[in-house]
């Protein structure tokens, strides 16, 4: 008898142990559901949505602030079309936008060429 047929065969291995492995993970699901009742899974899920909703907030608060946070919004709002009264471009913008922030120049122009232009903008405002 050759020393390669005592061998067992390394895919017959690798099944195997994933076959019971995922009995295991099975079993231990079963166990906890058995253990927690389906009320305990519920505040589980609930518990994890609310951790995910308050993540999303947090980035939502704070994103906007950043320097890479505002070139986003400086570049989102920069070529805004303003219906008949022009395209508005910003450059600058700094602080905090939810508070205090700043634009170093604001132009709202059409056709004709920019007919508004301002430097050093300051805008102090609370939400109400």
């Amino acid at each position: 008898m050759s020393r390669e047929h005592d061998k067992p065969d390394l895919t017959d291995t690798v099944v195997h142990a994933a076959e019971a492995a995922g009995e295991a993970a099975a079993e231990v699901a079963q166990a906890a559901v058995k253990k927690l009742g389906w009320g305990g899974i519920a505040l589980i899920v609930s518990a994890i949505f609310a951790g995910v909703l308050i993540i999303m907030a947090g980035g939502l608060r704070y994103a906007p602030i950043t320097p890479q946070g505002r070139m986003f919004l400086e570049a989102r709002v920069s070529g805004l079309k303003l219906g008949r009264i022009g395209v508005l471009r910003i450059e600058g913008l700094s602080g905090d936008i939810w508070k205090d922030f700043g634009v170093r120049r604001l132009t709202i122009s059409d056709p004709r060429g920019v007919w508004l232009e301002a430097h050093d903008l300051r805008v102090a405002w609370r939400p109400t």
